[in-house]
């Protein structure tokens, strides 16, 4: 539960607030901006953070595409963790970074390498839009995508490629 003076919106860094957030023990915690700045306060704790216009944040694509998958939040995450394994983000080429990610026929193949040891998952999707989806999405993100996805095992997950990125929507923001 939070109460809110003034509505507004800022722009933070969310690894600092990420940290800072971590080290807060107290039940309240207040943010007050002033300017460009954001002052947490917790208790006795008090953090300061720099904040930016937030025109600047990357607005969302505007024409989604049509091309889309669609999983149960369980099924997502159990593909990642049987794939994830065997990628090798360190490595330059960009394909062995990631995992493949392939719809066709109601499935949904999640295929990962390093080079040495390969990973391929299967499983039941739906598709709208293309007849086949074809794309590699970098461990990380799919790292992150895995954690939400656990979080949420009976929501719908919609998987939009896009032709240079992927969206994500979980549950009702689909």
């Amino acid at each position: 539960p939070a109460t809110c003076d003034q509505g507004g919106e800022i722009l933070i860094p969310a690894g600092r607030l990420r940290q800072i957030l971590a080290e807060v023990t107290g039940i309240a915690i207040a943010f007050e901006i002033d300017g460009g700045k954001l002052t947490i306060v917790a208790g006795f704790a008090e953090f300061t953070i720099p904040t930016a216009d937030p025109a600047e944040f990357p607005t969302f694509p505007e024409n989604v595409s049509p091309d889309s998958i669609t999983l149960k939040g369980s099924a997502l995450s159990k593909a990642i963790r049987r794939t994830i394994w065997a990628t090798d983000p360190e490595n330059s080429r960009y394909a062995l970074g990631g995992i493949k990610l392939v719809a066709e026929n109601g499935k949904a193949y999640f295929v990962a390498t390093d080079s040495r040891r390969l990973a391929i998952y299967s499983v039941a999707c739906g598709i709208q839009g293309a007849p086949s989806i074809n794309t590699v999405i970098p461990a990380k993100s799919m790292s992150i995508v895995e954690k939400l996805a656990a979080a949420n095992p009976e929501a719908d997950i919609v998987i939009r490629i896009q032709p240079s990125s992927v969206m994500f929507c979980i549950g009702s923001q689909s």
